[in-house]
């Protein structure tokens, strides 16, 4: 199978159930290789509170 139907078959599964508003690069680790420093970044302590404040209020509230 293409690296894509791969993944189609892995986010029709029961497996996808945890992924909930994640960013999913299906490009054969092009973005991974040109953005080394770039991904994954930390959360910086002092805006946490606004994440989880937009996370309890739900989609459309942004």
């Amino acid at each position: 199978m293409t690296p894509l139907a791969d993944w189609i078959c892995f986010m029709l599964s029961d497996s996808a159930d945890f992924l909930c508003g994640s960013i999913i690069f299906v490009d054969g680790g092009t973005d991974a290789f040109f953005r080394t420093d770039d991904w994954p970044r930390t959360l910086p302590l002092r805006r946490l509170p606004g994440y989880l404040w937009r996370f309890a209020r739900g989609p459309g509230h942004a």
